[in-house]
């Protein structure tokens, strides 16, 4: 191939990649997000939102767009300041429909309950499981609405500028909208600081940065204690502060009138000696629990949603044992050996959620079945489980229903009680299985009633619910109290239990006449037994942390009817552990005096200040229940999204002339992310270099498709010089070789779930092709220019080429910091070119990752691309190249030598080099890699610098139509080679590499260096 034929095969290349649009879903590799559903949105708009619903979840879009005024209230006098313009709140009614949004770009993984995103400061949030969870969420990301609109810029002037709150540390961003959310009183923080000083392990102010201090728990802890020492206009006023404590820690002390040290240690006091104050509340211990799975950051960190077998041997609980998913493991309940995984998440895509953590399991009363709450294809599932195979035996779906959690068997195994979600709010529904889960609505109101259990005779089913302590009027959210519904009239009376804080978990005792219960009357999670029908209650367990699962409602108690033995879950060791309690070990106390004391944060002595006076004032801002709010369709208006900074280079009296070249981009979007509009424009030293580029793209419904169409100039310059000696006179040619790609392409990707899916493009385009030559003859005596022409020269005929391709992509892989470490990929294309040029393609591309010891990854690739056809070896297409380290490491342009081509050139005597080109190839790869400070502790972690050690070794081929491999009777040889390679993350941007290659089918054997900007494979 000839210099200018390279160059015109690499402006192809360029000009197709500029015309083929970048849909979000469709490209080489990636997880799936899949819109399950096409949402018809509506609007309703009160004095300061604008609240997107669909109409399945119109009840609950009006106590949310009562709760979001209340919110403004309180947040626009706290900070002194009102948001520029209205704000926006996308509501979903489920997380299971929250997780489809387009309005928030990527995977949104399952512990994310809300986002504020910074570009048009949108609210997009799920209901919650109850009013509570919802208004928490709620005014949570409203603080960030705040927080974006105080320190930026004004979002609808200045669109496409960072707002100046995305500089901060999480710990700070996120603990202020904990703080201002939930107030100096939680029981979820507090238990995170009891445990943490308990172990002797409280950060640092400086470390709370370190992605192992969890930013929500330790960034509220922080600001609480702010507000305590310093007031809470102190928290209002530091948002402003110049002083990023990321940077600059000791500015924002000297703020507060004192150093990083000292903040540090007056903040650990305070709550060393609020965690001393609880431990003497609380006394000695005198149940004898047994810890039977602990929490190991080696192992496991997370075991919850504990359910106990009918006969007490055998415990189903939730953990992320093979730390990239939580799945579903079988353990003996006595020595808590596991005994198998029952079900996978992780690289096994048939369900996108176990629901782990709002639900746990519930066992069939013969002890044969496990019946779990899953998510598949967008829509919830009542699964039924063999525990002693880990198979599935039977799929409910559980039709008109957005979420299912909870479920439980009826004592005679033929219906199981769940809590289902439908438009935002949870009521029971029985699901009979004898009738193909025909679904029987028991209650139905705004109040949410979660985990229900029934009484051994079937008629009474206990279960949690805000009804006795929410007023749906003045919207005051409270703690969920425990009820019993009888089956038959279906009335509902309360069990009175505690005036304060929250029960969860309710156990019903073999006879029938107890109930067991996790409670925190005096803020701390323990276990607590009352007579259903009323009577004095007991504790039973005095854990100093909490009986507890991963948020504030989670399931974590379960019993056995025929032992009574107990499981449950308790927050330690950062992390969750599960205990069992036999009926034997059982000593009964009595509980505590209802009071918050322990749920204070450190530095409070009673609940007060501005944060907890406002959250206590349920109608200050809160419109009138029943208020006409008006509600319109929603419009697909798009609005600009950011401008890409204008560019502007240029060149006087250069090589090639004075040219200016600029270019500048923009893009457009819907609020709700259905539809972007992509519009960009360039412009060279001539007409001839104008480009422009038009891309749409539409995510609204399954089928995610987008068109492109565009102009795209491509130019090289080089020069050549001739001398003739006769004449005197040398003859310099100064060359622009110019190519114009022109065309449409479009391109539609149907995911079938999160790991697989189908894509297809089609498009044409024509390539145009010229020189601009000028040649100067310049005098060998006085160097004097003695002539100059100006040509332009037709590069020869256009090719006009119409192309199309199919896909099946399938991505099952977790990513590290630089490389995917667990899971598998592929992906198989065939493509078709028509038209000038005619010729197919064909692409097979299987990945596989294992992790035999964490952290080390074994990965394994093989790969084959070729064209075929009877124009798969046209000139103007370039070679494919093997010797990239993408492919094959040690064998980079610029490595070979003078000994190696001894014909110079590609010419047939330059035999290694000829073994990497042509028009077909084969490779297959075999890494070992790790984190460099994992390597070290044991664990998949990378510290603050992330950096990756690999070794490797390569082998590749290529071939054409009329040369074989020689492993193949041919004459082209395998080439090889062995190393490794360091690869470093830069900010989260892109992934450096410095790789050392021993070639081994070289003349000149030797270990070949290079630097480049590279992933692993």
């Amino acid at each position: 191939m000839t210099r200018r034929q390279t160059w015109y095969a690499i402006g192809c290349l360029i000009a197709a990649l500029f015309v083929v649009p970048a849909v979000a879903s469709a490209q080489y590799f990636g997880r799936n997000k899949v819109q399950y559903r096409t949402f018809q949105f509506q609007v309703l708009q009160t004095e300061h939102f604008d609240v997107h619903y669909y109409p399945e979840e119109e009840a609950a879009a009006h106590l949310v767009a009562r709760m979001a005024e209340r919110w403004y209230a309180r947040l626009s006098r706290f900070f002194s300041h009102d948001l520029r313009g209205r704000q926006p709140i996308i509501l979903y009614a489920s997380p299971a429909h929250f997780r489809q949004t387009n309005a928030i770009e990527g995977l949104i993984g399952e512990g994310t309950g809300g986002v504020t995103e910074a570009l048009k400061r949108r609210v997009v949030i799920p209901m919650g499981g109850s009013l509570a969870d919802t208004d928490h969420v709620l005014g949570h990301e409203l603080v960030h609405a705040f927080q974006f609109d105080i320190t930026g810029d004004d979002p609808h002037d200045n669109v496409g500028e960072a707002p100046g709150i995305l500089a901060y540390p999480l710990w700070f961003v996120e603990g202020m909208a904990e703080y201002l959310s939930l107030g100096p009183v939680d029981a979820q923080t507090a238990m995170w600081l009891r445990d943490a000083a308990l172990r002797e392990k409280l950060p640092r102010v400086r470390d709370l940065d370190d992605p192992k201090y969890f930013p929500y728990r330790w960034g509220h802890a922080f600001w609480a204690y702010i507000g305590a020492k310093y007031g809470d206009r102190t928290v209002a006023s530091l948002i402003r502060s110049a002083a990023n404590p990321r940077f600059d820690l000791a500015g924002l002390a000297r703020q507060l009138g004192t150093d990083p040290d000292t903040l540090t240690t007056e903040w650990h006091n305070a709550i060393v000696s609020r965690a001393d104050v609880v431990g003497q509340d609380l006394g000695p211990a005198e149940s004898r629990p047994r810890r039977v799975i602990a929490s190991d950051e080696h192992v496991s960190q997370y075991n919850v949603g504990p359910e106990i077998s009918p006969d007490g041997r055998e415990i189903a609980f939730f953990s992320e044992r093979d730390r990239f998913s939580i799945d579903l493991y079988l353990a003996n309940a006595d020595t808590g050996h596991i005994e198998r995984r029952l079900l996978q998440s992780a690289t096994d895509p048939h369900f996108e959620s176990l629901e782990f953590l709002n639900s746990a399991g519930a066992w069939s009363p013969d002890g044969r079945t496990l019946a779990m709450t899953a998510l598949r294809g967008g829509r919830p599932m009542l699964v039924l489980v063999n525990p002693r195979s880990g198979g599935v035996m039977r799929e409910i779906p559980l039709e008109g229903l957005d979420d299912a959690i909870n479920p439980s068997y009826a004592p005679d195994g033929q219906s199981i009680v769940l809590a289902g979600n439908a438009g935002g709010l949870f009521d029971l529904y029985r699901c009979w299985l004898a009738e193909d889960g025909r679904l029987e609505r028991l209650t139905d109101d705004a109040y949410a009633d979660l985990q229900p259990t029934f009484t051994p005779d079937g008629r009474t089913i206990v279960f949690v619910t805000e009804r006795f302590s929410t007023n749906l009027t003045t919207l005051q959210a409270g703690p969920l109290r425990l009820a019993a519904l009888d089956t038959t009239t279906r009335a509902v009376r309360p069990i009175a239990a505690f005036l304060t804080g929250k029960h969860l978990s309710p156990q019903v005792s073999a006879d029938g006449r107890e109930v067991t219960f996790i409670a925190d009357p005096d803020g701390v999670s323990n276990l607590y037994r009352m007579p259903i029908d009323g009577g004095p209650t007991e504790r039973l367990s005095t854990v100093p942390t909490g009986v507890a699962g991963i948020t504030t409602t989670s399931p974590a108690l379960s019993a056995s009817r025929a032992t009574g033995r107990l499981a449950f879950s308790v927050f330690e060791n950062d992390g969750h552990a599960i205990y069992v309690l036999d009926p034997d070990d059982i000593v009964s106390l009595v509980p505590p005096e209802a009071s918050t004391e322990a749920a204070l944060l450190p530095g409070w002595s009673r609940p007060s200040g501005d944060v907890a006076r406002f959250l206590a004032d349920s109608a200050r801002g809160l419109p009138p229940a029943g208020a006409r709010v008006p509600s319109e369709p929603y419009r697909h208006k798009l609005s600009l999204d950011g401008v890409g900074e204008p560019t502007v280079s240029g060149t006087i009296n250069g090589l090639f002339g004075t040219e200016i070249v600029g270019g500048m981009s923009a893009l457009f979007s819907d609020m709700l992310g259905d539809r972007t509009l992509g519009v960009g424009a360039q412009i060279g030293g001539r007409l001839s270099d104008f480009g422009a580029n038009l891309t749409y793209l539409n995510r609204k419904h399954r089928w995610n498709w987008a068109t492109s169409m565009g102009v795209t100039p491509y130019s090289v310059g080089y020069f050549t010089r001739t001398d003739n000696i006769d004449a005197g006179q040398s003859q310099v040619q100064e060359v622009i070789e110019r190519q114009i790609s022109r065309g449409i392409a479009g391109v539609a990707a149907y995911p079938f779930n999160l790991a697989t899916r189908l894509e297809a493009s089609a498009g044409a385009q024509m390539v145009t092709f010229g020189q601009d030559v000028r040649t100067g003859l310049y005098s060998f005596e006085t160097g004097d220019l003695v002539n100059i022409t100006t040509e332009h020269v037709d590069g020869g005929p256009a090719l006009y080429l119409a192309n199309a391709s199919t896909a099946l992509v399938h991505d099952t892989s977790y990513f590290g910091a630089t490389a995917p470490v667990f899971g598998s990929r592929a992906r198989l294309e065939v493509g078709r070119t028509a038209g000038s040029l005619d010729y197919t393609t064909l692409l097979v591309d299987w990945r596989r990752y294992f992790m035999p010891v964490r952290p080390v990854t074994i990965a394994f690739r093989a790969l084959t691309f070729g064209r075929y056809g009877a124009d798969a070896e046209f000139p103007r297409l370039s070679d494919l190249y093997i010797g990239y380290p993408e492919f094959v490491h040690g064998y980079g342009v610029g490595s070979f030598t003078a000994l190696e081509c001894l014909g110079g050139g590609n010419t047939p005597e330059c035999g290694v080099f000829n073994d990497l080109i042509g028009s077909r190839l084969a490779v297959a790869n075999v890494e070992v890699r790790a984190p460099l400070v994992g390597l070290f502790t044991g664990r998949l972690e990378y510290g603050r610098i992330p950096v990756d050690l690999a070794f490797f070794t390569d082998a590749g081929v290529t071939w054409t139509s009329t040369t074989r491999p020689s492993f193949a009777g041919g004459t082209r040889g395998v080439v090889r080679s062995i190393g490794g390679a360091v690869r470093v993350n830069v900010f989260g941007l892109l992934v450096v590499e410095l790789s050392a290659a021993h070639p081994y089918d070289r003349v000149e054997r030797g270990v070949q260096w290079q630097l480049g900007i590279r992933e692993g494979f």
